[in-house]
């Protein structure tokens, strides 16, 4: 009876609560809430402050994005992601939370290498975004974040090392790779990695195995 009552909660959120069908597009839409909290969350407890710029990779539809932007000062969030549809719901996501006067940007682009923002971040972020990319997009983002990134600034990025056959999840593939490819392309990029831990030891409590052993990567120059 429980679990009948629960699945049917679950149709009436994703029938009625508009920001539950939105972040369903990037993930698990039970766990939206969870992932939006640690995300500002973990950004905070390594030295974000309002006066940073941040730029996040695969912003999505701001499922995490929406704290940062209310946390940073007017201009200082940058969001891009290489589906515009989704973009177009983050800008709904903007308004429904009464953003707009922080004036983020989004932006939708096609390939990294030919992407250029022309400026610098003290904060990069890709959350749930490397292990949906196939080796040659990984070097380009990387490439990417090299010429992004602040001589003192972090680009923290969430990886998947137990992945262990390539899956489809929408219209991404979910790529196995292991610690060593992440710091040889580092070293191909100028740049230099260090382990956190785990997304359960940083304050990420999905109850999700698969999600909770997530190695936390900080990249830096």
């Amino acid at each position: 009876m429980k679990r009948y009552l629960q699945a049917i909660l679950k149709k009436l959120r994703l029938t009625f609560d508009p920001q539950f069908r939105r972040h369903k597009l990037v993930g698990p839409p039970e766990l939206w809430q969870m992932k939006r909290n640690f995300q500002i969350q973990f950004l905070t407890s390594r030295g974000l402050q309002s006066h940073h710029r941040l730029l996040d990779v695969g912003c999505g539809t701001l499922r995490g994005g929406i704290p940062i932007i209310d946390f940073l000062d007017q201009c200082n969030y940058t969001g891009i992601d290489v589906r515009q549809p989704v973009i177009d719901e983050a800008l709904k996501e903007i308004k429904l939370e009464g953003l707009s006067n922080k004036k983020p940007e989004l932006l939708a682009f096609k390939h990294f290498a030919q992407f250029d923002l022309e400026r610098e971040f003290d904060f990069l972020l890709a959350f749930s975004v490397l292990f949906h990319m196939h080796d040659d997009i990984v070097r380009s983002c990387f490439d990417f974040v090299r010429r992004h990134l602040s001589s003192e600034g972090a680009f923290f990025a969430n990886v998947d090392l137990n992945i262990t056959k390539e899956e489809t999840w929408l219209d991404f593939p979910v790529v196995a790779k292991d610690i060593q490819f992440y710091q040889n392309i580092c070293e191909e990029s100028g740049l230099r990695l260090k382990e956190l831990g785990t997304l359960r030891s940083l304050g990420h409590p999905s109850g999700v195995d698969s999600q909770d052993n997530q190695i936390m990567l900080e990249i830096r120059k």
